[in-house]
């Protein structure tokens, strides 16, 4: 091998240059690339995306969450500095009405809908009893004019009516077996006394009339001479009858006192009426007394006075004022031609005769629990909305007796006096009893109810046969236990509490999407519901401590140093002179309640969703969302509050820790 002459191969460079590319290769290559960033680009979406989303709630409740947090706050305000401005600058306040509406729309439609084969009969009834109101009443008048003559209405019969036969009482007793109205003379009532249902018998209420005297005298003749009453004597005897109508509640305004003993005492002073055979009357067929039972009865003065002017009143002039008292509270099922007479006097009084639509609901007042109701809360309240709302309830109740726990300043009589109140008390979520089953639709009825609907039933022969039955139910409870109006309505939205049965009442009306949702996260739940509850449970604690007619469950040391510790709140933004120190501390101790059940709650569930739209975290929609713009808040007094909003420290700012 010559001599420097290398063994190695000299490197050979390879250059790539685009421009000797051919448009194929070219076109290849760009082809590739594409490729490769589009695979990327799905791949980022894919693995990304559903983390993105998966911390935003998207269901339609948090976009209408969302939505109308957006359109009331104002971002660019601080809300360190004025967090009313901030949370309800394009805000009124939430208003009751509209979610009444909304409910009352939704009732109107169950009512209005047709009457189904697996419908409750109770169900049936109440929507055939609406649907026929609507519909105006009869514009056939033979049944009514068939009742009347039953009844014997002295200014239609005329000369022909004889006195000697009549008693009062009998054709009261007679109202009553046909559904009529039958308190003109004396009410008979099923109140509360004690633990048990008792009988009142108490005066009666009779219409007031001091203007448009004559309108009024004539009306009431008008409605005679429609049955077919002569006119003259129609003017004439139904003056009569108007002056003893307010003869009768003058005494009875005079004496609204009442005595509870038994039959047999009451009988021993005020003889002139058979108590006994008075109330088993009214009672029948659903219960009967004894002598020994108690009841409630007008004083001895009122019944002196009524026995004297039914002894100075012509048996016609009685006749004509029970039967026309009957009508007159019938007045507004009767066909619309008869409610018309009735036209002028309300013209002249300037009273707004009554919506036919109000009056039919005014009508299915008498079903309890109402059938549509419940049928609304089956619609709206499933049973796993019920279990959560009944778990948020006890959480708060919760939160709240373990802050009594740890609040020094009560002694342990006034402490141990709180806690037994609010762990005592029942929550009553929706509809008392289980709505789900038909057992409920009987809960307060009379068992010889069947139900039975007559066939072709006229409009006013409904009416009579449902307040039949409605007093047969009152009357039902007599000598019974229970509670006092234990079914709220659907349209309440207030809490009730009721410490005679220790139970608080979430009606429906309250538990609508606007403040609790099983598709938006709790923060919201805790902010509105929560807030909600917690107040309402403070100002029970509170109330029963300081101010309930001076029954104090808190020592005096104890109220001492409550209004001592509440005296933060009286200079705080936003306290306005028409609350009372009570209602504020409830309101700012409530609020600061729910926050800590929330937090609690957190802590033991997953990471809650955001909502869409709004760069604030859990803990800062839950203040938001608390906010009610109509009542005064008192949120910068509040460390949690300063803190999650990172408000900077402001040593001459109050904060205020009452419990």
């Amino acid at each position: 091998m010559a001599e420097g002459i290398s063994d190695k191969k000299p490197k050979r460079t390879v250059q790539c240059n685009w421009g000797e590319k051919s448009k194929l290769e070219r076109n290849l290559i760009i082809t590739l690339i594409v490729i490769i960033l589009l695979f990327i680009g799905i791949l980022l979406y894919v693995v990304i995306r559903p983390a993105v989303m998966r911390r935003t709630c998207m269901s339609k409740d948090c976009l209408i969450s969302a939505s109308e947090i957006i359109s009331r706050i104002r971002p660019e305000i601080d809300p360190c500095d004025d967090v009313v401005k901030f949370a309800c600058a394009n805000s009124k306040g939430r208003s009751d009405s509209s979610v009444k509406d909304g409910i009352e729309r939704d009732l109107l439609e169950i009512l209005q809908s047709e009457v189904g084969d697996n419908d409750h009969i109770l169900l049936k009834v109440e929507k055939l009893l609406f649907q026929a109101c609507l519909k105006d009443g009869d514009n056939n008048l033979t049944l009514i004019d068939n009742g009347i003559s039953d009844l014997g209405w002295p200014v239609l019969i005329g000369y022909q009516w004889r006195d000697q036969n009549f008693d009062w009482q009998q054709l009261i007793f007679k109202l009553r077996k046909n559904g009529y109205p039958f308190e003109m003379m004396l009410q008979v009532q099923v109140v509360k006394e004690g633990p048990m249902y008792t009988v009142k018998v108490s005066p009666p209420s009779v219409t007031s009339v001091t203007a448009g005297v004559e309108l009024y005298k004539k009306y009431m003749a008008d409605v005679a001479v429609f049955f077919g009453a002569e006119a003259k004597r129609a003017e004439n005897e139904m003056e009569k009858v108007f002056y003893f109508a307010q003869h009768l509640k003058k005494i009875s305004d005079s004496h609204s006192g009442s005595v509870s003993t038994t039959i047999r005492n009451y009988l021993e002073d005020n003889a002139d009426i058979d108590w006994l055979n008075y109330i088993n009357n009214i009672l029948y067929p659903v219960n009967q007394l004894s002598l020994d039972d108690y009841a409630q009865f007008p004083t001895k003065e009122f019944i002196d006075e009524l026995h004297n002017l039914i002894y100075r009143t012509p048996k016609r002039t009685l006749a004509n004022y029970i039967i026309w008292s009957a009508l007159e509270i019938s007045m507004p099922f009767m066909p619309q031609r008869l409610r018309e007479l009735r036209l002028p006097y309300e013209c002249h009084t300037k009273s707004d005769p009554i919506p036919r639509e109000l009056l039919c609901r005014q009508v299915l007042r008498s079903f309890v629990p109402d059938p549509a109701h419940i049928e609304y809360a089956r619609m709206h309240l499933s049973k796993v909305c019920r279990t959560k709302v009944t778990k948020l309830y006890h959480s708060v109740q919760d939160e709240l007796i373990k802050a009594i726990n740890e609040t020094c300043w009560l002694d342990g009589a006034s402490r141990n006096h709180s806690i037994n109140i609010l762990s005592g008390l029942n929550p009553i979520i929706g509809i008392v009893s289980d709505y789900f089953s038909d057992s409920i639709f009987g809960k307060d009825s009379w068992p010889g109810y069947h139900g039975n609907v007559p066939q072709n039933a006229t409009f006013f022969q409904m009416v009579l046969a449902e307040s039949y039955r409605y007093q047969n139910n009152q009357f039902h409870k007599v000598r019974k236990g229970g509670t006092q109006d234990a079914h709220a309505p659907v349209t309440s939205t207030l809490l009730n509490v009721d410490l005679e049965s220790n139970t608080i009442t979430l009606p429906i009306g309250i538990l609508r999407k606007e403040m609790f949702s099983e598709d938006r996260p709790m923060y919201l739940n805790y902010g509105l519901l929560g807030r909600v509850i917690a107040v309402q449970l403070s100002k029970v604690m509170i109330e029963m401590g300081v101010d309930i007619d001076e029954n104090y469950v808190w020592t005096a040391t104890a109220r001492d140093q409550f209004f001592e510790k509440a005296k933060c709140l009286v200079d705080a933004p936003g306290e306005t002179l028409n609350n009372t120190l009570a209602n504020l501390s409830a309101e700012y101790f409530g609020t600061q309640v729910a926050y800590s059940a929330y937090k609690k709650w957190s802590k033991q569930n997953t990471r809650e969703t955001l909502l869409p739209g709004l760069s604030y975290d859990p803990h800062q929609v839950f203040w938001i969302s608390s906010i009610h713009c109509s009542t005064p808040t008192l949120l910068q007094s509040n460390n949690d509050f300063t803190k999650d909003f990172n408000c900077p420290t402001n040593p001459s700012s109050k904060k205020c820790k009452i419990f």
